[in-house]
This record gives C-alpha cells, sequence and structure tokens, in this order.
C-alpha cells in the first residue's frame, strides 16, 4: 500500500505537475497570442492609419494634378489669348511704323526739294546782285567813259575852235566868233 499510495501520491504529482506544465505553456502560449494580438492591433492601426493617409495624400495629389492641369489650361488659354493681343498690336505698330516711315521718306524727299530750290533760288538771286552789281558797275565805267569822252571831245572843240578862232583872226582882222551851223 505504501507503494500504491506512493505511485498515488507520484502520479498525483506528476499530474499536477504536467497539468502546471502544461498550465505555464498554456500560459505561455496565450501570453505570446496574447502579445501577437496586441501587436497585429497595433499593425493593423498603423496599417489603416497609413491607408487613410495614403488615400488622403492621393486624393491631395489628385486634386492638385486637376488643379495644375486647369491652371496650365488656363495659363495656355491665357498665353494664347495675350499673345494673339500682342501680336495684333505688333503688326498694327509694324504698319504704322511702315505709315511713318514712308511719310519721313516723303517729307524728307519735300524738304530735300525745298533746299534745293532755296538753295537755286538763293543762287539765282546771288546771280542776279551780282548781275546787278556788275551792270551797276558797267554802267559806272560807261558813265565815266562817257564823261571822260565828253571831257576829251569838249576840250578838243575847245582847242578847235580856239585855233579857228585864231587862224580867223590872222585872216580875217575883227572876226568874232565864229558859227556854228
Amino acid at each position: 500500500m505504501e507503494t500504491k499510495l506512493k505511485t498515488n501520491v507520484d502520479a498525483r504529482y506528476f499530474k499536477k505537475e504536467a497539468h502546471a506544465m502544461t498550465s505555464a505553456v498554456l500560459r505561455s502560449y496565450q501570453q505570446s497570442e496574447r502579445s501577437q494580438e496586441s501587436r497585429i492591433k497595433d499593425m493593423e492601426t498603423k496599417l489603416e492609419t497609413e491607408n487613410v493617409v495614403h488615400k488622403e495624400t492621393v486624393d491631395f495629389l489628385l486634386r492638385k494634378q486637376r488643379q495644375l492641369q486647369e491652371d496650365i489650361d488656363s495659363w495656355t488659354s491665357k498665353y494664347d489669348r495675350d499673345y494673339g493681343d500682342l501680336e495684333s498690336r505688333y503688326k498694327v505698330l509694324k504698319d504704322k511704323q511702315m505709315r511713318n516711315r514712308e511719310r519721313l521718306e516723303h517729307l524728307q524727299a519735300r524738304k530735300k526739294a525745298e533746299d534745293e530750290r532755296d538753295r537755286e533760288e538763293r543762287e539765282l538771286q546771288e546771280r542776279q546782285a551780282e548781275l546787278e552789281r556788275l551792270q551797276k558797275l558797267e554802267e559806272q565805267q560807261q558813265a565815266y567813259a562817257a564823261s571822260q569822252i565828253q571831257r576829251v571831245v569838249r576840250a578838243f572843240l575847245k582847242r578847235r575852235a580856239e585855233q579857228a578862232a585864231s587862224k580867223g583872226k590872222k585872216k580875217k582882222k575883227g572876226g568874232g566868233k565864229k558859227k556854228k551851223k
């Protein structure tokens, strides 16, 4: 009995020890399971957060892409419109420049012609003034020459008259002045 008792006690002891060991293993597995579940919950929370962040980032990027596309379209249309306006203004200014250049060339030609006419008129006036001066000088020279001729002729006539008067006194005594015919 004692052996039976001992075997019973040993069997109970082994049973309790086996039960304690399985309980310890079970507790450690449960602890590990709880730890894994906690890690799973943390990972799921992180995954959910990452998914939310990813979704918001994708939404933000899509909105930004749409906004940028709208801006591109807006700026492209503005560029086209402004470029067209500037091109038309450039054409208007270029046409105006061409008209002004043609007008300037016309006015320069007219001014050149007027200057040429003025120069010709001045030259003509100078030539006329020179001609008048020369005519006046010639008239003065002719007047001087005429007065010299008249003086010489008068002197000659006077000498001749004196000679004729002195010859007439020699031939006729008492003569007076000779009559002119």
